[in-house]
């Protein structure tokens, strides 16, 4: 499972852009994909930026790993996405 959460500091930081210190910008680097994969804003854009980034993570799982894809193309392993939204504690499945 590839799980994301409301209000993610790291995603935040993606849009502000600029250089954030220490090991967030590693964590900046990895979600711009999401970032540019959309193209509109809005009041949740933290919490779609997120999710986005979780959609990624399953994609990238589903088809670049040698060793996850074969088992998920053998039916072996699912490989799903959720976001936690922290004020509420609900996970839900993100298709």
């Amino acid at each position: 499972m590839v799980l994301g959460h409301s209000q993610c500091g790291a995603v935040d930081a993606t849009i502000k852009g600029g250089n954030p210190p220490g090991h967030i910008d590693s964590l900046v680097q990895a979600i711009k994909p999401a970032l540019d994969r959309l193209k509109k804003q809005s009041p949740d854009w933290v919490n779609i930026v997120a999710k986005e980034n979780v959609k990624i993570g399953v994609e990238r799982l589903q088809t670049e790993d040698p060793i996850l894809t074969a088992r998920h193309e053998d039916g072996d392993i699912e490989i799903v996405g959720a976001f936690y939204d922290i004020k509420t504690g609900k996970v839900s499945l993100i298709m």
